[in-house]
């Protein structure tokens, strides 16, 4: 659930950035949706792992004795970077869409 949510969320959000605050409807209320539905189950995950937190922040169990890395280290820290800069990339590439949603007068019925 938290990785399908996620997806919806993220995607949703693109068509309701590449649409404008113009097409509101079905898309608004599905990224609304899916985001209460991923904050409920990366609650649920994130409470789920809790109870093993303390033996994994004592560190795991080093791989070919003293110095050696865990199992898997360097893919997880390659996958994490490779996000956070997969991240960077898209947010500065889509910056020109933002302005639709924060531009003066986006929203006119707000307007008094």
């Amino acid at each position: 659930m938290v990785v399908v949510s996620t997806v919806v969320v993220f995607l949703s959000g693109l068509v309701l950035m590449f649409d404008g605050p113009g097409s509101r409807g079905d898309w608004l209320f599905i990224h609304k949706a899916s985001f209460f539905v991923w904050l409920a189950a990366t609650a649920l995950h994130v409470l789920g792992h809790l109870p093993r937190l303390p033996r994994q922040l004592r560190g795991a169990d080093p791989v070919g004795g003293l110095g050696g890395a865990a199992r898997g280290a360097m893919g997880r820290w390659l996958l994490i970077g490779g996000s956070v800069l997969a991240g960077l990339i898209v947010a500065v590439v889509l910056i020109p869409h933002y302005g639709a949603w924060t531009a003066v007068g986006a929203f006119p019925h707000h307007e008094h």
